[in-house]
């Protein structure tokens, strides 16, 4: 009734019309206007979205529950790592397949959802057709990050499938993607942004000190060679001396090679007291 939607949507951005379409002063429906005033965030798949990136601008309740998502998937990832061991007993095994059957399920579905909720970011998403959203969802999916996700379930799946796919179990290889689920709690709590943010503000100066870490270490394996290889058989390549040059740089020192003759050992002075400059600096 355009008198009734006149009265409930201000008559003074009405032109009421005897036609059936209710048009207002900007020549659009005030019934469209109303609908897309209403905040996208209303819908479960903004919901959902917002509760997996943690959305700033989302209510507080949403920011809530995404927290708590976020620490039970860092405690899955954390248990994943501290209850694996080559010899498990009988109750760390039970514990074990219980965290890695939670997390396959868990981390399963948080893919399957991020796909779902991915086109909530996507320009135009209100209007979106099905055809453009399941393009939009195939990009989202080939993304580093949504590729890093699926290797890191595919190391979880290659100990849940049943026995019957044999193939599946003998690519034990999958099983090192399992530290990609460490990006996960990187993901949830953005530890890595400060540390990012100095580098990039550094950048020059971390790129001098890189540069000069290089040159002592070329300088000082290649002059360590010539001076130890006719008596010390440790240093039979400049590539040996490279590792001693190291651990001597860095003040490690493991002992497993070392300099024996006078100069050796005046050089290995001087390039450890180098590298607690380089350090300094």
């Amino acid at each position: 009734d355009p008198s009734r939607a006149s009265g409930i949507l201000g008559s003074d951005d009405l032109e009421v019309t005897p036609h059936d379409d209710v048009v207002a002063s900007d020549g659009r429906s005030p019934f469209r206007g109303a609908i897309e005033a209403c905040p996208a965030a209303s819908t479960m798949r903004r919901a959902i979205w917002e509760v997996l990136v943690n959305d700033p601008n989302s209510p507080r309740w949403r920011r809530t529950w995404a927290v708590v998502y976020q620490c039970i998937s860092a405690m899955l990832v954390i248990a994943l790592f501290a209850l694996y061991s080559a010899d498990m007993v009988s109750e760390q095994l039970f514990a074990f397949r219980v965290v890695m059957y939670s997390s396959a399920a868990i981390f399963s579905m948080e893919y399957a959802l991020r796909l779902y909720g991915c086109v909530e970011v996507a320009d135009g998403h209100g209007n979106m057709t099905l055809r453009k959203a399941c393009c939009y969802r195939w990009r989202f999916a080939l993304s580093w990050a949504m590729l890093l996700d699926l290797l890191s379930l595919l190391s979880f799946f290659q100990d849940v499938v049943p026995d019957a796919l044999s193939w599946f179990h003998g690519l034990v290889a999958f099983r090192i993607f399992r530290l990609l689920n460490i990006l996960r709690m990187e993901r949830s709590f953005r530890a890595f942004q400060p540390i990012v943010s100095v580098v990039q503000q550094s950048s020059q100066a971390l790129t001098a000190a890189l540069f000069v870490s290089l040159m002592l270490l070329l300088l000082a394996s290649t002059l360590m060679y010539y001076i130890e290889s006719p008596s010390n058989p440790k240093f039979s390549s400049v590539v040996e001396s490279a590792w001693w040059a190291t651990t001597a740089l860095t003040t490690v020192g493991y002992g497993d090679i070392y300099p024996i003759t006078p100069m050796g050992r005046l050089l290995a002075s001087i390039v450890a007291f180098a590298g607690v400059g380089l350090f300094a600096l």
